[in-house]
């Protein structure tokens, strides 16, 4: 990008710097590098001139522009607010003038693609440093409205601001209007920033009164567009939205109607259906046939069960009688009611017949009668014996 950049006020701020030969001087925005020539071309043997600027471009212009002085010249890419850090950089601790010529340089409004200048259709960069990564398009279309509204209540102000802030607020007390609109009449681009002041945007954000911005155009914004109730692109379209058309405000309540009627009429033939379902569901035929039905049903249940107990007290009883024969067959009693006899010895207790020794008193225990008697012998089992 070239630099064509005519100085504004050059011999003015040369008086005021009151150059010394041997100074230290700072520009702090370097620009178009004018002001930085000249001054530099004041300097002597000593003397050192530090331009800084964050434009890459600005100061690469710079090398060419101050390239007959460049002995005298260093060039710092920085933010003229880390002035005390840059001459710390440079090893000074202090300068003997500083100068500042604040504002976009023209070179910057006249190239579109660096998106500074309303007059030509460019994106929306107006970045000092292309480096950076935020540019004015990231701001618009990805901050939050309330952040954007910050940055204009605390940057943006016009000589009207007042007058209007005081129209808006006058109007929104008098309780004599029910909408408020919010136009100019045409005019440049320029004269849009009035409607970004803060003055405008906190008494458009405590009017009660609704409030119709139609300052701007299709796609020019302010912040007022964005604290207004509502936006109109012509001040035409915002009375359109003040006071609608009569017609079409008829067609509106005629289909509003119409929608009603016939959301009334469904939900009335649901509810007459649901009514014919119950009144069915409960009429008399269909109760006793529903009776009949539910008593049948616990007829055959009745049934089930009865023959489910009977079987099972069947088969219980079977169990029983199992049980009680087995009993009775290990009763001794019974056993010795069946022909057995039990052997005791002398003092009344059961023995087995290996148990006896010759000689030895006995006593035979039958079901009816004791027989005392005395072992004979024992004789070992032989063949005979172990046959009978």
């Amino acid at each position: 990008m070239e630099f064509h950049h005519v100085s504004i006020l050059l011999q003015p701020c040369l008086d005021a710097l009151n150059i010394k030969p041997d100074g230290i001087y700072v520009d702090a925005t370097t620009g178009g590098a004018g002001h930085s020539l000249h001054i530099a071309q004041e300097l002597g043997e000593g003397g050192r001139l530090i331009c800084i600027d964050r434009d890459d471009e600005a100061l690469e212009n710079a090398k060419t522009r101050l390239a007959s002085v460049w002995d005298r010249v260093t060039t710092v890419k920085s933010d003229f607010r880390d002035i005390d850090r840059v001459l710390e950089g440079q090893g000074l601790s202090g300068a003997d003038g500083i100068l500042f010529d604040l504002g976009v340089s023209s070179p910057q409004l006249d190239h579109a693609e660096r998106g500074f200048s309303y007059m030509k259709d460019a994106p929306l960069d107006m970045r000092m440093d292309r480096q950076q990564k935020l540019t004015a398009y990231d701001v618009v279309n990805t901050w939050s409205r309330e952040d954007i509204r910050h940055i204009l209540f605390e940057y943006g102000e016009e000589r009207y601001a007042p007058q209007i802030a005081a129209a808006i607020d006058r109007l929104d007390k008098s309780g004599r209007v029910d909408e408020i609109i919010v136009a100019r009449g045409g005019g440049s681009r320029e004269d849009l920033w009035v409607f970004n002041a803060e003055r405008i945007a906190r008494a458009a954000y405590r009017c009660k009164t609704p409030l119709i911005s139609a300052i701007g155009h299709e796609i020019d914004f302010t912040i007022l567009d964005f604290v207004a109730d509502q936006r109109a692109p012509t001040p035409s379209a915002a009375a359109e939205l003040a006071v609608p058309d009569r017609a079409e405000q008829g067609r509106k309540l005629c289909t509003l109607e119409e929608n009603i009627h016939n959301s009334i009429q469904n939900k009335l033939e649901l509810c007459y259906n649901r009514l014919d379902e119950t009144a069915q569901a409960f009429s008399r035929p269909q109760m006793q046939g529903q009776l009949a039905q539910r008593q049948q049903q616990l007829q055959m249940l009745t049934g089930q069960l009865s023959a489910a107990a009977r079987a099972k007290q069947q088969s219980c009883a079977l169990q029983m009688n199992h049980a009680a024969s087995l009993a009775a067959s290990l009763n001794p009693y019974g056993v010795l009611a069946r022909g057995y006899a039990l052997v005791q010895d002398e003092k009344g207790r059961i023995c087995a017949p290996d148990a006896l020794r010759a000689r030895q008193s006995i006593t035979l225990c039958g079901a009816k009668n004791r027989i005392r008697c005395t072992v004979d012998a024992v004789e070992e089992p032989n063949e005979s014996t172990q046959k009978l």
